[in-house]
């Protein structure tokens, strides 16, 4: 048995030989290595997704160390996308990994899709941004999921995906859906949560905990593992 088959064997169990081969097939691109992407690409790399590209101009600094898995006392200082790259050969040297050390922007974009992957994940927080890559992902037909706020929750149940249209108590989809239609972009499927804002803002930062941004991530991974190997969400 290879090292593939071995490290997969109970993936293989789970979701059959055809569908794992999709994932070894497939290219996802995740913007924003925080406390949402880093989750989110943990889940990608074990499950056998066979290249990522990793796009974030951060570095990896104290504050990070309540929610982000990547985080780390000995990394302080160091590029959240490379330190994520290191981690995901710690888990398979053998997936494709592009590590971009650079923040997205609109006139940036479309650089930074191409080649188009199969798959895009955005995790970042910049409004801008999030619609340079919706409009790019709309326009190009490549498959998306936007995250919106993980900030200020804290309950686990209320997360879902669903087009953005049906987000109507997140207020970063409220920021983002009247501008998407003035864009003519007319769906964005988005992870989001129904609770309301739980606390009032703390002198100009956004209140978070550890397992909040790791649910927003894992239900993301979920559904692009599910959309790549074309499996029916159970009713």
């Amino acid at each position: 048995m290879s090292d593939f088959d071995l490290r997969h064997e109970r993936t293989k169990a789970m979701i059959g030989s055809d569908a794992l081969q999709k994932l070894k097939d497939a290219h996802v691109t995740v913007f924003g290595v925080g406390g949402v992407g880093c989750y989110c690409i943990e889940a990608l790399a074990r499950a056998g997704i066979g290249s990522l590209t990793l796009i974030d101009g951060d570095v990896f600094s104290v504050s990070n160390l309540n929610r982000q898995l990547y985080s780390l006392k000995s990394n302080i200082g160091c590029f959240k996308a490379e330190e994520a790259k290191k981690r995901i050969f710690e888990i398979d040297e053998s997936i494709k990994v592009r590590a971009i050390n650079e923040f997205a922007a609109p006139e940036n974009v479309p650089e930074l899709l191409t080649p188009h992957p199969d798959f895009v994940v955005d995790a970042i927080d910049d409004v801008k941004a999030k619609l340079a890559i919706a409009k790019f992902c709309f326009d190009n037909g490549i498959q998306e999921v936007s995250s919106m706020g993980t900030g200020n929750k804290l309950l686990y149940k209320n997360f879902e995906i669903a087009d953005i249209s049906k987000t109507e108590y997140d207020p970063l989809a409220k920021a983002m859906r009247k501008k998407l239609r003035d864009m003519g972009v007319k769906k964005l499927k988005v992870c989001f949560s129904r609770e309301t804002l739980v606390t009032e803002p703390v002198a100009g930062i956004i209140p978070s905990i550890s397992f909040v941004p790791a649910i927003g991530g894992l239900t993301i991974a979920g559904e692009v593992i599910r959309c790549i190997t074309k499996r029916e969400a159970p009713k």
